[in-house]
């Protein structure tokens, strides 16, 4: 019971006291009482409230007859009983310290509430005021007015198992109830929120939401709200991103509806924001991954490729920094294929761990397939020698996952760093390992595209350019004269003298080997901006390209005859042949590709017609030489249409013989 002063009660002092008091007056017993007694004594009788007294040992010595209709008994049943037998147990305590204290203070009026027992056995619960008067010899003892408050307790109890219950609701929803004002302030959560963002509720109310969203969203966000705004939406939904405390975001959707103040005013926003992270995520990732094969059958780049892989790994909140180390196939060294802005002596440093050890073939091999998980570059030995760059540039962990091929070779690594330490997770895993599938399908994509390419676009004994690529260089060179007007550019067609006698008289793979190393002897004698084909047969052609001198072809084409004519030692055999060359240039001979290609082949054929002999023969000087006779073997065609030689004097578009 609290205390209260200066209560108003029933002062029942003014009744006489007679051998009756303690029972229900008579009509005789009231003529006694004086006006004012009488007015207390009718307001005691009809009270809806009880009114009781309690002597000092907690006995009643007065029950107003309210008794009946508020707990259903007849106020003589209690009268002379203790009211502790009518006490519910847990209250019996409470009262009797209660008591003790109004006793020992009676300047103090007491209000308190308790739990009687009805006739029928239930429990009400009642509010009392107390006054002492024990020292009011009319009196003696605790006056005491009880009101029902059941009805008032059980709503109260009611109300607060229904906020128990709502609170239950509202922390065990997944999504996050939210609430604001008119201006944007967040006024109620749910601790949905704190799991959500890491930010506890506390700290976020008054704040306003829009603080919380990601700043590349906020824009965006704000024109998603504007129908709801403008009362043109009923409400709104979307996906944007929100913060989390320490770093990082998450995203969310949101649904949103306005709240009306009674004047139909906007009073405020509320809705929920519901956890889609790993929804979006996968959307991502699945979008990410079409995306990535997309572009690996079509025309992107190697790099780009792994450019966007790797952003679809940051994409997916893992890691910071992404870096692509590809082995080479032919000198097995590794090489960047992408690297992130990490500095480069950081970038350095990671690279010699992942090449680090000194080892036999085999062992390497097996090194480079390791998975490597660094969760603390602080407290790991490999980056002992690198620690200190590490941690100028904030690096705490380094995971590092090979690129395997389809047949388990090893084509390079996929590293990411994070800026604190952390251990991958079994989805985190998954995701470096489908990152490092997508890198080996577009590195094994893009070597099989280039070894079609290459097959397309090449012989395939020599390794020369074939017609279709000479023809397209030859293009080029054309377009790049047309540029430079200064320019010229020659064609020389090259047919090896009776090779058929080479293939009949010691096989085709010696012919092979012969025409192998013709081409490497042309390719030997040309500038690097030139180009030498095998067009097919014995037949090659040549493209002298950025000619300044005209006469320059026929200067390579005299070269390329003695470097023919030297002897070709092939299994055992000591050869000689001789070569026939036709020469057109751009422009005086034509000034397209069909017109010089054609022009260079009818002067090696001229050339071949005026060099007829009768009939040479295969000669064996021993087992290990082979002689081809025939003075074909000197003869070389140089036409040069509206070529003016002025020490001649002449236009030369006949033949040149070497005698």
């Amino acid at each position: 019971m609290r205390q209260v002063e200066e209560i108003r009660l029933l002062d029942l002092s003014l009744v006489e006291p007679s051998n009756q008091s303690l029972q229900q007056p008579s009509s005789s017993d009231a003529t006694c009482l004086s006006t004012e007694g009488r007015c207390l004594h009718l307001l005691t009788e009809n009270s809806p409230d009880l009114i009781t007294i309690l002597k000092v040992d907690g006995t009643f010595s007065y029950v107003s007859p309210s008794v009946e209709s508020i707990l259903g008994y007849k106020w003589t049943m209690l009268v002379g009983k203790n009211i502790i037998d009518y006490l519910h147990p847990q209250d019996v305590v409470l009262h009797q310290a209660e008591f003790a204290r109004q006793i020992q203070q009676p300047e103090i009026n007491f209000v308190g509430e308790y739990r009687f027992q009805h006739a029928d056995g239930s429990w009400i619960y009642l509010e009392t005021i107390s006054r002492n008067l024990l020292d009011n010899p009319h009196i003696k003892g605790i006056i005491t007015n009880f009101r029902d408050i059941t009805t008032h307790k059980w709503a109260e109890e009611q109300l607060k198992e229904s906020q128990k219950k709502y609170r239950s609701v509202m922390n065990s929803i997944k999504e996050v109830i939210f609430q604001t004002d008119a201006n944007g302030f967040f006024i109620f959560l749910n601790p949905a929120w704190t799991e959500i963002t890491d930010f506890t509720v506390e700290e976020t109310l008054g704040k306003d939401f829009f603080s919380y969203i990601h700043p590349e969203d906020r824009q965006l966000n704000a024109e998603l709200f504007q129908p709801l705004i403008e009362r043109t939406a009923a409400h709104c939904q979307h996906i944007i991103r929100y913060l989390i405390k320490g770093g990082g975001y998450r995203w969310i959707e949101v649904v949103a509806r306005l709240t009306l103040e009674e004047n139909d005013n906007i009073a405020g926003i509320s809705g929920t924001l519901s956890d889609v992270t790993e929804r979006k995520y996968t959307e991502l990732l699945e979008k990410d991954r079409n995306h990535v094969l997309e572009m690996i059958t079509s025309s992107a780049t190697l790099p780009d490729i792994l450019a966007q892989i790797a952003q679809m790994v940051k994409r997916q909140g893992l890691g910071i920094h992404c870096n692509v180390l590809l082995l080479h196939p032919e000198d097995g060294k590794f090489y960047h294929a992408i690297t992130s802005n990490l500095a480069y002596d950081l970038i350095q440093a990671a690279d010699l761990i992942a090449m680090e050890p000194v080892l036999g073939a085999h062992e390497k091999e097996n090194y480079y397939r390791k998975t490597f998980i660094v969760p603390d570059i602080v407290n790991d030995p490999r980056w002992e020698k690198y620690r200190e760059v590490a941690l100028t540039h904030r690096l705490r962990a380094w995971w590092s996952v090979p690129i395997l091929s389809s047949h388990e070779e090893v084509l390079g690594t996929f590293a990411i760093y994070y800026h604190e330490p952390k251990s991958p997770t079994q989805k985190e895993q998954q995701l470096l390992e489908t990152a490092s599938r997508l890198a080996a399908i577009a590195i094994e994509q893009r070597r099989l595209n280039d070894q079609l390419s290459y097959q397309a676009h090449h012989d395939a004994l020599t390794g020369l350019p074939n017609r279709i690529l000479f023809e397209d260089r030859l293009q080029q060179a054309l377009a790049q004269a047309q540029r430079h007007t200064q320019e010229n550019v020659g064609v020389l067609f090259v047919d090896l003298n009776r090779f058929k006698q080479v293939n009949d008289t010691l096989g085709h793979a010696v012919g092979d080997s012969l025409l192998q190393q013709v081409g490497e002897r042309l390719q030997h004698c040309l500038r690097h901006c030139d180009t030498v084909a095998r067009i097919g047969g014995d037949e090659f052609t040549i493209i002298l390209s950025e000619l300044k001198n005209p006469q320059y072809a026929t200067q390579i084409a005299e070269k390329l005859q003695k470097v023919i004519e030297e002897p070709f030692i092939i299994k055992g055999h000591e050869l000689f042949i001789t070569a026939s060359i036709g020469i057109s240039l751009y422009p005086d001979d034509g000034t397209t590709v069909p017109e010089l290609l054609r022009k260079a082949d009818a002067a090696m054929y001229q050339i071949k017609e005026e060099s007829k002999k009768p009939q040479g023969s295969v000669t064996t000087k021993n087992k290990n030489s082979l002689y081809i006779n025939g003075r074909i073997s000197h003869t070389m065609l140089i036409q040069t249409t509206a070529m003016l030689v002025q020490n001649l004097g002449i236009k030369m578009s006949k033949f040149f013989k070497k005698p």
